[in-house]
């Protein structure tokens, strides 16, 4: 793996994503659903722009990032949260690897990463992605009113 400062110079990628604070959580939370979604991915609070810019971390903070991926992320998961000290400041980083369960849905919603970008399925994509995971193809689904001759 790279490390922080190569992957900070880098910028973000479909598994990496920067974030200024915490305040800017709920954008991560949508991240963190489609990193599941799609390959993993880490998110890090307290860098901006290739820049570490610090972030207030106490074991308040640490437990709310917890708490808000555990009761909106579904299904349930938990993540790896650490504290990183960088160029003297610290950061949180969040590691989530590739989902076991596929689909997650963030409040009811399902992302998966393009690039950067955190997409919603839409809902064809999404209704492919359930089958394949019931394992259930639609080549063999009754077909009401069909007739063989």
């Amino acid at each position: 793996m790279k490390d922080l400062s190569e992957m900070m110079a880098a910028g973000e990628s479909e598994t990496l994503e920067f974030k200024k604070s915490t305040s800017q959580l709920e954008r991560a939370l949508r991240a963190i659903c489609a990193f599941l979604n799609h390959k993993g991915g880490r998110i890090y609070f307290g860098i901006d722009n290739g820049n570490v810019v610090g972030q207030d971390i106490s074991d308040q903070t640490l437990r709310d990032i917890s708490q808000k991926i555990r009761q909106r992320i579904k299904p349930e998961i938990s993540p790896e949260i650490g504290v990183l000290e960088i160029e003297g400041k610290r950061a949180i980083e969040v590691k989530v690897s590739e989902g076991a369960n596929k689909l997650y849905y963030l409040d009811g919603i399902a992302y998966k990463r393009i690039g950067t970008e955190n997409v919603v399925i839409p809902p064809e994509e999404l209704e492919k992605m359930i089958l394949r995971k019931r394992k259930i193809r639609w080549d063999k689904e009754i077909c009401e009113g069909a007739t063989i001759r």
